[in-house]
């Protein structure tokens, strides 16, 4: 069940101070936006992956649309045009929340992990990753057919690497490197809010930690409300 939200409320004042605890229970994968094959962390979260933890807390799941609909919604009652509705993630609830401030962990460590990634591509990166491939490609065979069908010094007809590239399957599971953090700190979050707002998050806390996830869902984490 959707939590159901006053968004006529963004603009009351934001006088009420917030305070929230966010302890890893498990390593943390939190990529940035610059990564390929290897997925390098950042070590504090952003404020929108702050915003997204608490909108799946409180049990705001809106679609993309609706989001973009209800931002410029706000920003049109409030006259500014600052929203740009073509970002890949924009939270809602941050119409609530000023000055939101993150203390970052201290005590850490990294390390890298390997991670299954679903692939959809029918190009030479298969010959370096697809994990179901026809066996009788997987040596020699496989580095000569990743040269570039362009360079001279490869006698191979274009035709015959396009047949040969048909055997992998389009649609397949590969691997890559993920960056994680291990913790026994705490990230702290304060902002400041309405009391409406503040009254909002009291009651889905109801004086208990809550369960979520920090970047990707095997980042699992207890989140309190102080």
């Amino acid at each position: 069940m959707e939590t159901l939200i006053d968004f006529n409320k963004v603009s009351d004042e934001k006088n009420e101070t917030i305070n929230i605890e966010i302890k890893p229970q498990s390593a943390l994968s939190i990529v940035g936006k610059d990564y390929g094959r290897y997925y390098r962390n950042i070590i504090c979260p952003t404020n929108n992956m702050i915003f997204g933890m608490l909108e799946n807390i409180l049990g705001i799941r809106i679609d993309t649309n609706v989001r973009s609909a209800i931002k410029k919604s706000i920003k049109k009652s409030n006259k500014v045009k600052s929203f740009n509705g073509n970002k890949a993630f924009f939270p809602v609830i941050d119409e609530f929340i000023d000055g939101l401030e993150i203390e970052n962990i201290k005590d850490y460590i990294i390390f890298d992990d390997l991670f299954s990634s679903l692939n959809n591509r029918n190009d030479k990166p298969h010959f370096t990753g697809a994990r179901n491939v026809d066996i009788s490609y997987a040596h020699k065979e496989r580095r000569d057919y990743s040269k570039d069908e362009n360079d001279p010094k490869l006698n191979i007809p274009k035709n015959v690497l396009t047949e040969i590239l048909e055997k992998y399957p389009e649609f397949y599971t590969g691997t890559s490197v993920r960056e994680l953090i291990e913790t026994k700190d705490s990230y702290k979050v304060s902002f400041k809010t309405s009391k409406y707002f503040k009254d909002f998050l009291l009651k889905i806390f109801d004086d208990k930690p809550k369960v979520a996830y920090i970047g990707n869902s095997d980042g699992v984490v207890n989140v309190y409300l102080n």
